[in-house]
């Protein structure tokens, strides 16, 4: 499903695929190929992370992020070799202050970019668009979103 605001021009020219890794994503990932082999679209993904607080006075804070963003690099990497994809762009934001939806939001309409988004990887709403999903299209964007099921 596509949604496009009034007042914004279709393009699909770059387009930001957020990712959980899992076979959803996946699927958003295939869907976003096919648009740009169609558009000569440009593909990026992204991943926003969050460690909890609560671990802070324990551990040290720099070592931990170095140390998830390799893990979750290792993981982009092994999530792109099992679903056949070629490499694509990958960002990984940190978030504190903004939620997942606020970071993907920002993130798209700062670098110009259509948001293809898929239903999250939580099997006890397999009828039901992500709770991701769900906050973005409730938010007052101004750039096309691709729900993929």
């Amino acid at each position: 499903m596509l949604l496009v605001p009034e007042s914004v021009p279709y393009k699909m020219k770059h387009l930001v695929i957020p990712t959980d890794f899992t076979n959803n994503s996946a699927k958003a990932f295939q869907c976003a190929k096919t648009i740009q082999d169609q558009n000569q679209s440009n593909l990026y993904a992204l991943h926003v992370y969050n460690i909890p607080s609560v671990y802070f006075p324990y551990i040290d804070r720099k070592k931990a992020l170095d140390k998830t963003e390799k893990h979750l690099l290792d993981k982009y990497r092994l999530f792109l070799k099992k679903n056949k994809l070629e490499n694509i762009p990958f960002d990984l934001v940190y978030h504190e202050e903004l939620s997942v939806v606020g970071v993907i939001k920002k993130y798209a309409e700062e670098e110009s970019m259509d948001i293809v988004s898929a239903r999250g990887g939580n099997r006890i709403t397999s009828l039901f668009i992500g709770s991701i999903t769900n906050e973005l299209l409730s938010e007052n964007l101004s750039i096309p979103i691709l729900v993929v099921k």
